[in-house]
């Protein structure tokens, strides 16, 4: 039997990953690292009226297989996401007992939110899909669940411009607690993670997005044993490639905000 470390990772699409550039980890780990996700590709779709559609499948179809990276969808290489430096560094710093390999459960969607019925909400499809394979994950092993890390929060900070900031903080608090609610319930006193949007992003969006930090902020602090990363000094991808993509971190962005994580996640351990 397989004996697994196991980490949640959801959210929308720089918890998916979109970093782009040169970096210093490789496409595919070693053997040690795994990822149970949904092998088809989904998100949100503008429709021909304008509207946004999330395309999910029912029930997911969700595998277990040697991590990788995403491709692009022009097949010109891949995305970096945040776990592979959470990872390397949970590995250095000692955590990965002998013989235990790392799986990642892959729940972060593209372009999410709460605002949209049908996504992150209590019961519907994605925070459902999120506890359901969660619990599936648990059953492929010896496994032990160790910290649900979650990126998200741009959706919120540009939708329904017509909110004040106090509307949008209030949401945004009511939202992520019961989703990490709902999640604690089920697997218990999980360390929850969660962290900022790039800054040339916020920048356009500063009070927005002042106000869902904020709101994620007290969230951990009314559930406890959460943290809080900062990105300053992480580049995007615009910063890095110069390709106009501003919201989504660099590939060596990706690799710090993992680090950044795993550092937040040691020190909630050492506690």
């Amino acid at each position: 039997m397989n004996s697994y470390d196991v980490f949640v990772l959801g959210g929308q699409s720089n918890g998916e990953g979109r970093g782009r550039g040169e970096g210093n980890l490789p496409v595919v780990l070693d053997p040690v690292l795994w990822e149970y996700s949904d092998p088809y590709p989904f998100g949100m779709r503008q429709q021909k009226d304008g509207s946004y559609r999330l395309l999910l499948h029912t029930p997911p179809a969700f595998v277990l297989k040697p991590f990788e990276e995403e491709t692009y969808p022009e097949g010109e290489g891949h995305y970096a996401c945040l776990f592979p430096g959470f990872a390397n560094a949970y590995r250095k710093a000692g955590y990965l007992p002998e013989g235990r390999k790392i799986l990642l459960v892959k729940a972060a969607v593209d372009g999410t939110g709460f605002y949209w019925d049908g996504q992150w909400g209590r019961h519907e499809p994605l925070s459902d899909r999120l506890l359901s394979v969660t619990q599936d994950a648990l059953k492929l092993g010896d496994c032990r669940l160790v910290a649900f890390l979650w990126h998200q929060g741009e959706h919120e900070a540009f939708e329904r411009p017509n909110l004040s900031m106090q509307e949008r903080h209030d949401d945004y608090y009511a939202w992520l607690k019961e989703l990490f609610d709902d999640f604690r319930a089920q697997f218990g006193n999980v360390p929850i993670i969660c962290g900022e949007g790039t800054k040339q992003w916020e920048k356009e969006y500063a009070s927005q997005c002042q106000a869902v930090w904020s709101a994620t902020k007290e969230v951990l602090s009314s559930i406890g044993n959460g943290a809080f990363v900062t990105t300053e000094e992480l580049l995007s991808n615009d910063e890095v490639v110069h390709n106009g993509d501003v919201i989504h971190f660099s590939r060596l962005g990706q690799e710090a905000l993992g680090e950044r994580y795993f550092n937040a996640w040691r020190r909630l351990a050492k506690q």
